[in-house]
């Protein structure tokens, strides 16, 4: 028996930046390029973006130290107005999360402190954020639903 439901299509894309900041720039006009060309509304790319760049930043200057012969993988993946993306090779895992995460951002302004904007930037853009090891390989899991 035939289904009167459309079939779910899945887009995907893999980019790979070299673990420098100057890398930034490119990644976001290719992710620009490409939420535009899967018609993701502009508003919500822009804070996707965001946190994207921002685990990309973090895995820049803390996970490899900038050192600039690393490489960072992204793959994004658009099924059922779910967007998943998943940031490899992230180096090592931002310390304390739970800490950063438990500061409220008048605490953090307060103290001056630098550490653990981001991280509550990127908690506050997707819907789902996981920091994962798997066989020493760590990666950064984001997910937003678009709809």
């Amino acid at each position: 028996m035939m289904s009167n439901q459309p079939k779910q299509t899945s887009l995907s894309r893999k980019i790979q930046i070299i673990s420098k900041l100057e890398a930034l720039k490119e990644l976001r006009k290719k992710l620009r390029l490409l939420f535009s060309s899967w018609s993701i509304d502009t508003s919500i790319s822009e804070e996707i973006i965001l946190a994207i760049e921002e685990v990309c930043s973090n895995a820049i200057k803390h996970g490899h130290n900038s050192i600039k012969t690393k490489k960072i993988d992204i793959t994004l993946i658009l099924k059922d107005n779910n967007l998943n993306i998943i940031v490899d090779n992230i180096g090592s895992m931002p310390k304390e999360i739970n800490k950063h995460l438990n500061t409220t951002l008048e605490e953090l302004v307060e103290a001056r402190k630098k550490g653990g904007f981001g991280l509550k930037l990127i908690y506050s853009i997707m819907n789902n954020v996981k920091y994962i090891t798997k066989d020493g390989q760590h990666s950064c899991y984001l997910s937003k639903k678009l709809r």
